[in-house]
């Protein structure tokens, strides 16, 4: 299974709210030339438990708010272990995480996703979708889909 340290690390992420900082930034100040609206449908690669997805990184003078989810998975064995939407330094360094949570999982056991991010992918950085199963012998994962929804901004 994927590094535990790094699921851990998402979950402690996506539970600090952002007041716990004082609600501050050291990020400089940046004008945005123009906005876009981003949709993105991406097919997860699957092996045994574990589906995931790199985005491509953002352009220069880019910067992607990733503002919702929604995601289709199908296990043949195994029961929903954990799914995040990471932000990541080129270095694959996990840098922000939001924990996915199902909102319906059927009786062939098809995972159901849907929720809100607030997620900021920067110049350079890119996304991961990450969706694992555990238990039930060897969990393995058939496929997932997801389809991300945001507003693509042009910095100036």
């Amino acid at each position: 299974m994927r590094n535990v340290l790094m699921i851990a690390a998402a979950m402690v992420v996506a539970l600090i709210p952002f007041a716990a900082t004082g609600g501050t930034s050291t990020e400089p100040r940046v004008t945005v030339a123009s906005e876009q609206h981003y949709q993105k449908q991406i097919f997860l690669n699957c092996t045994n438990g574990e589906c995931s997805k790199d985005l491509a990184p953002v352009a220069t003078d880019r910067r992607l708010h990733i503002r919702s989810i929604s995601c289709i998975a199908i296990p043949l064995a195994g029961t929903f272990f954990i799914g995040t939407f990471s932000v990541e330094n080129a270095a694959d360094e996990q840098l922000a995480a939001q924990v996915l949570t199902p909102v319906y999982i059927n009786d062939n056991g098809y995972l159901y996703f849907h929720q809100a991010l607030d997620l900021v992918v920067k110049s350079g950085q890119h996304g991961q979708a990450y969706i694992a199963v555990a238990g039930g012998g060897t969990p393995n994962l058939q496929s997932a889909v997801c389809t991300l929804t945001g507003i693509l901004q042009k910095l100036a």
